[in-house]
């Protein structure tokens, strides 16, 4: 408060509002980190439901079409995902 007082120039007005503007965005990075954070494993897991349901539904045609290679090769997709899901279900 003194800055404004004294009648020499000095930097100090400007401080507060560099101090206000670094605060701001500090905060604003903080809380949309946080956010995006919260966010991202429940659409992460949404998305590895989606691509589990997806590749098992293939698998069973391929299965019935009898594409033995491509069967066994979306088998091993669908675990692999069931298995990020376990990973990321623990993660939370």
């Amino acid at each position: 408060m003194w800055a404004y007082w004294t009648r020499k120039p000095t930097k100090a007005k400007v401080l507060p509002l560099w101090g206000l503007l670094i605060g701001s965005v500090v905060i604003q990075a903080a809380a949309a980190s946080l956010l995006w954070f919260v966010l991202l494993l429940p659409i992460t897991e949404a998305v590895l439901w989606s691509l589990t349901a997806v590749t098992l539904v293939e698998a069973i045609l391929a299965l019935y079409r009898k594409q033995h290679v491509k069967w066994v090769t979306l088998f091993i997709l669908v675990l692999v995902c069931v298995s990020l899901l376990i990973l990321l279900l623990r993660a939370m």
